[in-house]
Formats: C-alpha cells, sequence, structure tokens
C-alpha cells in the first residue's frame, strides 16, 4: 500500500477544513468517506483527493463538475474535492455509511466505518482499491468476517466473490510474512 507523502498532508488537513467549513455554511451533512476515511484513521494510502458524502449541494462558488453517479467535483489546488451526492443503485450504501458515521480523532467531521467504505473501494472495481482492501484485511485493520457481511449485503454475491479472493489473497499475505520474521505459520 502506498502512503500519502508527506508534503501533501498539510494541504489535506487544510482542504478538508475547507471542505468542513463549506458545510457548515450550508448546512449541509457530510460524512468523510473513501480513501479520505481510511487516511484519518492512520491506515497508510495513497491520497490525492478528500470524499465526503453529501446530503446537499456545495454553498458558494465552487467551479464544479457533475461527479459520475451524483455530486460534484473540483479541484482546490492539487487537491481533488469530491463532493458526493449518489444518485444510483450505490445510494444506499453511500447513505449508511453516513448514518453510521463517527467521531475521529483529528476530523473535522464524522467518519465513515471501515466495513462500509471497504465495501464503496470494493463497488470501484479496481486493482488500486482491491490492493488496499487485501492489505487492510492483512495487517488486521479490516475484519474479514464483518467485511464479508457488509459487502454480501450490500453488494451481492457477485462482489462477495471478489472479496473472498482478496481475503484469500491477505491470508497469504499474512502468511508469509509471518514465514520472513521466522514465525511459525498457523
Amino acid at each position: 500500500m502506498k502512503s500519502t507523502p508527506m508534503a501533501q498532508e498539510g494541504q489535506l488537513r487544510e482542504v478538508l477544513e475547507g471542505v468542513a467549513e463549506r458545510a457548515r455554511l450550508s448546512g449541509c451533512g457530510l460524512t468523510i468517506s473513501g480513501r479520505s476515511a481510511l487516511w484519518l484513521r492512520g491506515l497508510p494510502c495513497h491520497l490525492d483527493a478528500i470524499e465526503v458524502i453529501a446530503e446537499g449541494p456545495p454553498s458558494g462558488h465552487v467551479d464544479a463538475q457533475d461527479l459520475p453517479g451524483g455530486g460534484w467535483t473540483w479541484q482546490e489546488g492539487t487537491v481533488t474535492v469530491r463532493w458526493v451526492q449518489r444518485a444510483d443503485r450505490y445510494a444506499p450504501l453511500y447513505r449508511a455509511a453516513a448514518a453510521r458515521a463517527v467521531e475521529v480523532a483529528g476530523s473535522p467531521l464524522p467518519v465513515a466505518p471501515i466495513s462500509l467504505v471497504a465495501a464503496q473501494l470494493l463497488a470501484r472495481r479496481n486493482h488500486e482499491d482491491a490492493a488496499l482492501i487485501t492489505g487492510m484485511i492483512a495487517a488486521g485493520r479490516l475484519d474479514a468476517d464483518l467485511a464479508r457481511e457488509t459487502v454480501g449485503h450490500w453488494l451481492g454475491i457477485y462482489a462477495l466473490d471478489d472479496l473472498d479472493t482478496l481475503i484469500q489473497e491477505a491470508e497469504w499475505q499474512a502468511m508469509r510474512q509471518r514465514y520472513e520474521r521466522g514465525e511459525e505459520p498457523h
């Protein structure tokens, strides 16, 4: 898993504070989601965007483009902001993530639960997000049983098959790491 370069962390936090202020001004509920939610929990991941689940449109003037699936996206310096307001088949998953959000130290907004973020990442169907999910499971940061329950409920059996493949990969990675440390495999 790639980590966010420390040089960017200050800018990411600054943009996140600006997004939180925009939400306060508009009275719009926001929840931090996607890779942003993982980053705020200290999980190593490459991050070049702040992603939030929004209850309404952004306030004030932003030069925004429509986001596929619903919402808006714009640039603030080198950071992309994804103001997600899903209006497609994944909308219930995103609403559930917002409804179950929790406070996380250092975050100006509530943060979506890891298991629901993992389901969002899996739904994107890209290799980098799949590797991130595998790494979280291998490192013990994502409970495989909870992930299976969440993905099965929100995305269905075909996505569950994809997750099972990632879980097997994570188990193999964990076993290999134990072997490299000289521990007995189990």
